[in-house]
Formats: structure tokens, C-alpha cells, sequence
């Protein structure tokens, strides 16, 4: 769907209720200096706090591996959020 200076994000769909989500990808290695994995941690934190505005999309989990962190969010079709 996209990419950006520290990620890329995918299309994917829940294995339970079968929506469509976006997957935000990011690589660790990309996130090698303080100031980029604090932007990541506000992101994170935004969204959160954010949960039940109706006008921001929903994060739907988080997770992290061995080599990426992985945001699950909410899938809008019909173009650009800008």
C-alpha cells in the first residue's frame, strides 16, 4: 500500500472476521538512533490514547519480533488519509 523512511504498510486481513486491516512494517534496523524509535513509542502512544475518536483510525494491535514492530490498524478504503 505504501512505504515510508522506516516501514512500509500491507494489506492484510483478520484471520477471525475476515476485515480487511493495514499493517504497518517496521524494521528495527531502520530504527537505529533514539530520536526515531521515540517517534515510533509517540505514534504508538498517540493512537492509544486516541482509541474511540471517531475520526481517527482505530489501532487494532501491536507487536514485535526479533527483527520488526508491527502495527495493526484500522483499513479506510478510497485513498490517501492526507
Amino acid at each position: 500500500m505504501g512505504s515510508g523512511a522506516y516501514g512500509v504498510v500491507k494489506l492484510a486481513q483478520c484471520r477471525d472476521s475476515k476485515k480487511k486491516v493495514a499493517m504497518k512494517i517496521y524494521q528495527k534496523f531502520k530504527l537505529n538512533d533514539a530520536m526515531k524509535r521515540k517517534a515510533l513509542q509517540r505514534e504508538l502512544k498517540c493512537m492509544q490514547k486516541l482509541d474511540r475518536h471517531p475520526n481517527v483510525l482505530k489501532l487494532i494491535e501491536s507487536y514485535e519480533t526479533a527483527k520488526e514492530i508491527v502495527l495493526i490498524i484500522e483499513f479506510v478504503n478510497g485513498g490517501n488519509l492526507h
